[in-house]
């Protein structure tokens, strides 16, 4: 990777794979480096999560596919009341689940594009926030940021895809949404829809997000710090919503599945 006058050709593209082990072994280290990048930089871990969040896909969709052939995926709670007009409909439509593009097509299209949208939402409003704040760091830095602070994720999908390899069960709870009902309404589904979010990844994700943008804010700590706290309760309001329209629409039709970021 020589240049023709001897010096290292700096032109060429480097995806810096090193960083994915350093950013958990260093991360101060690494996030360092990070920031001091003015070039995107922020392809790498985003590649590697649209990658594993296929594979997850792939790798519990057979299980899917039995658990809805076999009859033992859960009926909704006081399915024994329902309409026999209604119970038949939601066997049809659990007949129609089994389909390859329910089973593989939208949950790739769901995984994958809820982490990109993710990504750019939270870089955007980090964004927002810190230069209201007087922050004068460059909205690259930001993206830049953003998807590598992204890697507790990538470690989140790794381990809810060898937990269905190996145990041939869905990963069905998501964070902290065990508290709350699943046929919880109004406020509470909104709060369950918030809490789905809230995990040990994603305050690792916090956490390198706070260290990061005291590096590239300019800002002192209490603003920057402030600054993250607001765009983290932005991000998982906008989470939450499609939690309390599911809900809201499942009142009304008697079924219906939320729709999640990741």
């Amino acid at each position: 990777h020589m240049a023709q006058n001897g010096k290292p050709n700096k032109e060429r593209q480097d995806f810096h794979w090193k960083w994915l082990a350093e950013i958990v072994i260093r991360p101060k280290r690494t996030l360092e480096k990070i920031a001091a990048f003015e070039k995107p930089v922020w392809l790498t871990p985003l590649l590697v999560i649209t990658v594993l969040a296929i594979l997850s896909v792939l790798i519990s969709g057979p299980i899917k596919i039995q658990n809805l052939q076999s009859g033992t995926t859960p009926l909704p709670e006081n399915f024994q009341y329902w309409s026999e007009k209604d119970q038949q409909a939601y066997f049809q439509g659990q007949q129609n689940l089994s389909s390859p593009i329910f089973i593989f097509v939208f949950p790739i299209l769901q995984g994958v594009g809820g982490y990109w949208l993710f990504w750019l939402l939270f870089s955007s409003i980090l964004y927002l926030i810190s230069t209201l704040s007087g922050s004068r760091a460059p909205r690259n830095k930001a993206g830049n940021l953003t998807a590598w602070a992204m890697s507790p994720f990538i470690l989140r999908l790794l381990v809810q895809s060898l937990t269905t390899l190996f145990t041939r069960k869905l990963v069905t709870i998501n964070g902290l949404a065990g508290f709350i009902a699943k046929d919880a309404k109004g406020f509470q589904a909104f709060a369950r829809g918030l809490l789905s979010q809230m995990d040990v990844y994603w305050v690792w994700f916090v956490v390198l997000i706070v260290i990061g943008m005291l590096l590239i804010s300019g800002l002192k700590r209490g603003k920057t710090i402030t600054a993250v706290l607001v765009t983290v309760l932005i991000m998982l309001v906008l989470q939450a919503i499609p939690s309390l329209i599911s809900s809201t629409l499942s009142g009304l039709s008697g079924g219906g599945t939320g729709f999640y970021f990741f």
